[in-house]
């Protein structure tokens, strides 16, 4: 039977401590940061490397590591795993790393390592650029609007003269047409009685024999009775 007083209980707490700090390609000891470092705001990449100490199998040993501002939870790692911790495009602001571990019995390191990271921030993320961000969009809302408005307008008074253009089109050719018809008119009424004359004359040239006075009175009064006709029917 197993006797419990003879388990072994490993109550000695793990021992963590960070060992560097990777800059985009510069590294910095972290024995040199006096718990803070002040990263530019162009840094693209933070890699944190720690270790973990115990006098037991390591397998066994839990690290945690959170960065606190940007991970919403502990992140685990088994203390034989690559331990380091990497960051990449963080906005500017202030962040905390915080580090601890504890062993397989659950004892936990005595205090738990932590120190501050503080980015820079870029232009468009200090609170004047953003104020200034708001404003320009504000600005090309409004100008949009008023663009549009005035686009709108001028399509109204392009379709006004367009309806206006389409209705003396419409005029000038109702104007064209009573033209056309007038003149067809006066055609017909001019050549009617000149048929006639040219017709009369063609028999008079063609008769070959002297006419009489009265005779020749006789086609002159049928003449003026052809140009007469056409004008007072």
């Amino acid at each position: 039977m197993l006797d419990q007083n003879q388990v072994f209980t490993n109550e000695v707490p793990p021992k963590v401590r960070i060992a560097s700090v990777t800059i985009d390609d510069k590294e910095y000891a972290f024995s040199d940061l006096d718990g803070k470092m002040t990263v530019p705001g162009d840094t693209n990449r933070i890699v944190i490397k720690f270790s973990v100490l115990s006098y037991v199998n390591r397998g066994d040993i839990q690290v945690k590591y959170y960065l606190d501002g940007f991970d919403d939870k502990d992140r685990v790692v088994s203390g034989t795993d690559n331990l380091e911790a990497e960051y990449t495009n963080l906005e500017g602001g202030n962040y905390t790393f915080v580090l601890s571990a504890e062993n397989s019995d659950g004892v936990a390191c005595e205090e738990p390592l932590s120190f501050v990271i503080v980015k820079q921030l870029k232009f468009w993320e200090t609170p004047f650029s953003r104020v200034l961000i708001v404003v320009l969009i504000i600005a090309i809302c409004v100008a949009v609007i008023f663009v549009a408005r005035y686009v709108m307008h001028l399509l109204g008074k392009k379709t006004e003269q367009v309806e206006e253009l389409s209705k003396k089109n419409e005029q000038a050719e109702r104007s064209n047409r009573a033209k056309n018809d007038y003149v067809n008119y006066l055609n017909h009424e001019i050549r009617v009685p000149l048929n006639s004359i040219l017709a009369i004359s063609e028999m008079l040239l063609r008769n070959d024999e002297a006419k009489t006075e009265e005779e020749v009175k006789t086609v002159i009064h049928g003449i003026w009775f052809q140009l007469r006709d056409p004008w007072y029917n």
